[in-house]
């Protein structure tokens, strides 16, 4: 049986990668450099939308507060705004502000281009999307990079989309994400990808739909939690060389008073003279030229 270690698995709730977040060291690796030469390495970063920074004890998610005791974990982070999934996401793997990837909300217009953005729309014009991803990264330095499912993984930044990659579909199976990079770290050397990505939308589907108090949230977060922790036993069980695994999140979740919000039809203005786009926590409205 193959052993292996999880050098680190960092944990991050509430975004950007600038901040310090979490190490596990697990011991023991099979595979010895030869002298002189530094050991091969695999980043798995992970990241677990809505997931607040408090939801591991919040919803008693018990491996990744086992991973979090086992290493180093960040107490808070703050989020870029506009606390969307789209430009959280843009900035964690490209070290940006959405100003500077260029991914401002998940929808919005661009009266320079006289056109509107929705999200993943990258894959189909990738002149919206700015910066270095970090699969570009690993790619511009002759390694393979994989993702699955992050937030315009898709698209091809600076004419580059990573080595292997899935289309996103929201019917994906989880198990299926697991079992594939899974599948990826396991790959010959000379094709396996040094650097991966995954992501999981339901916690952040939950949380819009029901609140983050609800049964349902809870549920969502006994799921994921779950499968990370396979994700983390297989890497040391399965997998030949040292993984670093990052768990990540873009935004939090509030509970909020229905009777509290306020409808665009109170505002006294013709909606017809405006563009809208978003809603819920945050509305765009352009003007029709």
């Amino acid at each position: 049986m193959m052993t292996t270690r999880v050098l680190s698995a960092l944990l991050i709730f509430i975004t950007t990668v600038f901040s310090t977040a979490f190490t596990l060291p697990v011991k023991a690796a099979s595979v010895k450099a030869s002298p002189g030469q530094a050991s091969e390495q695999s980043v798995v970063i992970f990241s677990l939308d809505g997931f607040r920074w408090d939801y591991i004890e919040k919803h008693n998610a018990k491996n990744l507060a086992s991973l979090a005791a086992q290493g180093v974990r960040a107490e808070y982070l703050e989020p870029v705004y506009p606390t969307k999934t789209f430009p959280n996401h843009l900035s964690i793997v490209t070290g940006l502000l959405p100003s500077n990837h260029g991914i401002v909300g998940n929808h919005f217009c661009d009266k320079d281009r006289n056109q509107c953005y929705k999200m993943g729309h990258g894959q189909d014009d990738s002149s919206w999307l700015k910066g270095i991803p970090l699969w570009n990264l690993a790619q511009m330095h002759g390694l393979k990079a994989a993702t699955y499912f992050w937030p315009e993984s898709d698209a091809r930044f600076n004419g580059m989309t990573p080595s292997y990659f899935y289309h996103y579909s929201k019917h994906s199976d989880y198990q299926q994400r697991i079992d594939q990079i899974i599948q990826w770290l396991k790959l010959p050397e000379q094709t396996r990808p040094r650097f991966v990505a995954g992501y999981f939308s339901l916690v952040d589907t939950m949380g819009h739909d029901f609140g983050p108090d609800a049964q349902q949230t809870y549920e969502a977060v006994q799921k994921v939690d779950k499968l990370i922790g396979q994700l983390a036993r297989r890497i040391q069980r399965e997998v030949e060389q040292d993984v670093n695994l990052i768990i990540v999140s873009d935004h939090g979740m509030a509970q909020l008073d229905p009777e509290l919000s306020l409808q665009l039809s109170d505002l006294g203005i013709d909606l017809s003279d405006f563009i809208v786009k978003n809603s819920g926590t945050q509305v765009w409205l352009g003007v029709v030229s």
